[in-house]
């Protein structure tokens, strides 16, 4: 017994070893804006929207509507230019005055993707029939990449207004 609860201590306390803490799903809150609605000739509906928060970059839904339920395809593709300073490190940008030189540094982070499928939600249309919003979007994780790679767990789309940005809340 005493030696199953020192093994148990010196796992917990190992910072490599792969254990319960470092498998912890994790949630990330992002803020949406942005969005472009592109209707395709096969009666889907393509929402592209700038992702902010904690993961930055673009986030693409793919709508298979039937009738008032939805199914469909999603990603976030977590790439941008960040800020740095003269050593390299993230800092926010500054704001510059027109007639004052001012030195630009920036860099690419490319974090790779998350995508999967959309499991259900709502479509709002507006009078003429345009998609003016979306509620309650299921998503799944079902493929990732770069520092993503092995993500799995899923998470839930709002936007009742696009033109009003929404959220997305991931846990993986």
């Amino acid at each position: 017994m005493r030696l199953g609860a020192v093994c148990l201590a010196i796992y917990a306390l190992c910072p490599s070893a792969p254990g319960i803490a470092s498998e912890l799903p994790t949630p990330h809150a992002i803020t949406l804006s942005q969005p472009r609605v592109s209707p395709a000739a096969n009666g889907d509906v393509v929402i592209a929207l700038q992702a902010h928060g904690d993961l930055r970059g673009l986030v693409t839904l793919t709508l298979h509507a039937d009738g008032d339920t939805i199914a469909g395809e999603w990603s976030l593709v977590s790439a941008y230019f960040q800020d740095v300073d003269e050593n390299g490190n993230p800092i926010d940008p500054e704001p510059t005055e027109e007639d004052k030189p001012h030195l630009e540094r920036i860099t690419y982070v490319n974090n790779g993707t998350l995508g999967g499928t959309i499991d259900g939600g709502h479509v709002i249309v507006n009078a003429d029939g345009d998609v003016a919003g979306i509620e309650g979007l299921r998503l799944t994780i079902v493929s990732s990449t770069l520092a993503f790679e092995g993500a799995s767990g899923g998470g839930s789309l709002e936007s009742p207004a696009l033109t009003d940005g929404g959220s997305l809340s991931l846990t993986f």
